[in-house]
């Protein structure tokens, strides 16, 4: 199946079919459990189990795309927090023991070293509430209990700043400020705050969340801890949920310092205040947030707080002068040239195809749409290298034609043709900017003005 071509459908409706579902199923869980006072139910929980399919289906379909697995599993992990909240708290009582029962042996009592799944968050003598797998922290409330506070913490990521193509600027102004962190004593001597904060923009596809994580797994080898969080998430909590979330992500990182916390989709967490029919709770979220923003700042902590956005004018004035701003834009020609030769470096080209020609054939996309034109290449030429190692091995096995498709691949035997190429991106053409281009410009045009 043709993963942008889904059963008839083409990948942007279906994304879009699915996304709507996916709001769709948490706002049912949310509405439920308010006209249950705030008692788990089970439907609240078939909600959330539906909601984590639909994440999973989301990812499926996006294998490719790093930055949108990323956002869709950090998503189905704030489901499962959520499905594992309201199990405990549906779980019968245990059963009472017997007046001289025998105590069980210390090694049945947890499973790896760990306390079961299903017990529950306790608060411990020094204040902190602790999780099942032993996770503490003092940030954790009934709107935002500690499982969920677990999932914010993400593992390093796989990428690093050398795989990151072009953003030259942008990579060396992150490098310096890493090299800047550490000289804590002539820092204090001079007043320099280890707080520092950026705010990424641009075009979607362009590669915001890739530099960040790329960044991050630098910070990470140097100590750092990593919390992410989705703005769209957050702002989807009921009223009052998504301030207390706010609060409490950005005291976890000011208490678990060095720390990196990234909130994807600021937009949604400091809403514009100035736009027009802005709703209630939105400016709500965005004073706690501001308020929060400011604790931070005056916490002399070693924090990096980055967000990123899409709509950089829909994020509130108060907050840009408080941020390095880091523009991302579109892949220039050089940059084009850069990705195509490392997506189709195993490949040869047909005579006269050449990579300077599909960088000058594919202005006005981004890596997103580089990926939409150079995936369906690769499966084809996957296609051709098990076809050959079938048609010569007729009788061999799939681990073994498997092996010889990949040294083909690997061998240089496989030609990537012009018609692969034009196929694709007739297939794959590059998604609409106008309207996003002149929102950026319209944006640049403002950051002069508040200059």
């Amino acid at each position: 199946m043709d993963r942008y071509n889904i059963g008839g459908t083409s990948y942007s409706t279906a994304m879009n079919d699915k996304t709507n579902q996916y709001n769709i199923l948490i706002r049912k869980a949310e509405i439920t459990n308010r006209d249950n006072d705030g008692k788990p139910t089970k439907e609240e929980g078939n909600f959330y189990r539906e909601a984590m399919q639909v994440c999973s289906e989301i990812i499926n379909m996006n294998l490719a795309q790093r930055a949108v697995v990323n956002l869709w599993t950090g998503r189905k992990k704030l489901c499962e927090a959520e499905v594992e909240r309201i199990v405990r708290a549906l779980l019968p009582p245990p059963a009472p023991k017997a007046e001289k029962e025998p105590e069980a042996p210390k090694e049945n009592r947890s499973y790896n070293g760990k306390a079961p799944d299903n017990k529950p968050a306790v608060k411990d003598s020094s204040g902190y509430t602790v999780t099942s797998s032993g996770f503490k922290t003092k940030n954790a409330c009934k709107e935002v209990p500690a499982e969920a506070i677990e999932k914010w913490y993400l593992d390093k990521p796989d990428h690093s700043i050398e795989d990151v193509i072009g953003m030259e600027d942008v990579k060396r102004k992150l490098m310096d400020e890493a090299g800047s962190l550490g000289w804590d004593e002539t820092d204090e001597a001079l007043g320099i705050s280890p707080v520092k904060c950026f705010l990424f923009y641009g075009p979607p596809g362009t590669g915001k969340t890739y530099i960040i994580e790329a960044f991050t797994q630098t910070m990470m080898e140097k100590g750092f801890k990593y919390i992410c969080l989705f703005g769209g998430q957050i702002k989807q909590g009921l009223v009052g949920a998504a301030e207390k979330t706010i609060q409490a992500a950005i005291q976890e990182a000011i208490d678990n310092e060095p720390c990196v916390i990234f909130i994807d989709e600021f937009d949604n967490v400091c809403v514009n205040r100035n736009k027009p029919n802005i709703q209630s709770h939105e400016s709500s979220l965005t004073t706690a947030f501001l308020t929060a923003f400011n604790t931070l700042l005056s916490s002399h902590k070693r924090v990096i707080f980055m967000g990123a956005t899409n709509y950089p004018n829909d994020v509130d004035e108060a907050m840009l002068d408080r941020l390095i701003m880091m523009p991302i834009p579109l892949p220039d020609e050089d940059n084009r040239k850069n990705y195509f030769e490392q997506a189709f470096k195993m490949m040869k080209l047909e005579d006269g195809l050449s990579f300077e020609e599909m960088a000058d054939r594919t202005d006005n996309y981004s890596y997103r749409d580089l990926r939409r034109v150079t995936d369906p290449v690769k499966q084809a030429a996957k296609s051709v290298s098990i076809r050959k190692v079938k048609a010569a091995m007729p009788d061999a096995g799939q681990k073994e034609i498997d092996a010889a498709a990949a040294k083909i691949i690997k061998d240089g035997e496989i030609v990537l043709t012009r018609q692969m190429l034009e196929d694709s991106m007739r297939d794959n053409p590059p998604s609409s900017k106008a309207g996003v281009r002149a929102a950026l410009e319209a944006f640049e045009s403002k950051l002069r003005n508040l200059g």
